[in-house]
Parts: structure tokens; C-alpha cells; sequence
């Protein structure tokens, strides 16, 4: 069977991602993404004018670029 899920996805950012090393998402839902080195985490953004950065909380000041990979803990 033939999956588009491209197709019927939502948009739920617009711009700025592409400034980010890492992202990925929590089991618990939660985003994290690493931007400048700094490390962030948020929600999801719902929209496509949602400034996720702008509203996220930093949890780790500098040095998190240099990570190649983070991963969530397996469940």
C-alpha cells in the first residue's frame, strides 16, 4: 500500500529550521532542537507562524554543537 504521508502533512513552521544541528522529538512529545550551540526544548510548534525558538526553554548554554547525534532513551 502506498503511504503519502508528505502529501497530507501539516506545515508547522515556516522558516529557521534549516539553523538547527540537531532536532528530535521526546517520547513524551516534547522538541529538542540544537541551535548555535545551545540546546532547547518546547512543545511542538502548532502553526505555521509559531516562533519555536523564540518561546522555547534553553537547557543547555553552549558547546552542544559539537554532537554529531542525541537521541530520546528508548521506552
Amino acid at each position: 500500500a502506498s503511504d503519502n504521508w508528505l502529501g497530507s502533512a501539516k506545515i508547522i513552521g515556516t522558516g529557521g529550521w534549516s539553523h538547527f544541528q540537531l532536532l528530535f522529538f521526546m517520547a513524551d512529545g516534547d522538541l529538542y532542537g540544537v541551535n548555535d550551540g545551545e540546546f532547547y526544548k518546547r512543545s511542538p510548534p502548532t502553526h505555521g507562524s509559531d516562533n519555536w525558538l523564540g518561546s522555547a526553554e534553553m537547557i543547555g548554554s553552549g558547546g552542544w554543537h559539537v554532537f554529531k547525534f542525541l537521541m530520546s532513551p528508548l521506552m
